[in-house]
C-alpha cells in the first residue's frame, strides 16, 4: 500500500506549488470548455486556475496554458490522463 508520503517522494515537487500546463489540440470550438471541464474535474483548488489561449498561426491548433495551484502528484498524474487520452489532444507539456 502506497502511503500519501510515498507518492510525495517520488517528485521533486513541493505541494502546494504553483503548476503550468500546456496543451496543444486540435482547433475545435468544444475544446477550451472541455479542458476547462478536466481542470475542475480534477484541481482541488479551481478558483486558482488561470488560462491563457494562443491560435497557431494557420488556426488549425489551439495551445492552451492552464496555471493553478496543484495539491499532489496524484492530482496531476490524472488531470495528464485525462487529457492526453481526449483524441483531438496532440500534445501535454
Amino acid at each position: 500500500i502506497m502511503t500519501d508520503r510515498m507518492a510525495q517522494e517520488e517528485t521533486l515537487l513541493k505541494f502546494p506549488c504553483k503548476f503550468p500546463i500546456k496543451v496543444i489540440c486540435e482547433q475545435d470550438p468544444t475544446m477550451l470548455e472541455t479542458i476547462r471541464s478536466l481542470l475542475f474535474q480534477f484541481v482541488k483548488d479551481s478558483s486558482s486556475i488561470h488560462i491563457q489561449t494562443r491560435e497557431s498561426t494557420q488556426q488549425n491548433y489551439l495551445s492552451v496554458t492552464a496555471t493553478f495551484i496543484a495539491t499532489s502528484k496524484w492530482e496531476l498524474d490524472q488531470l495528464y490522463q485525462a487529457l492526453s487520452s481526449h483524441p483531438k489532444v496532440k500534445m501535454v507539456l
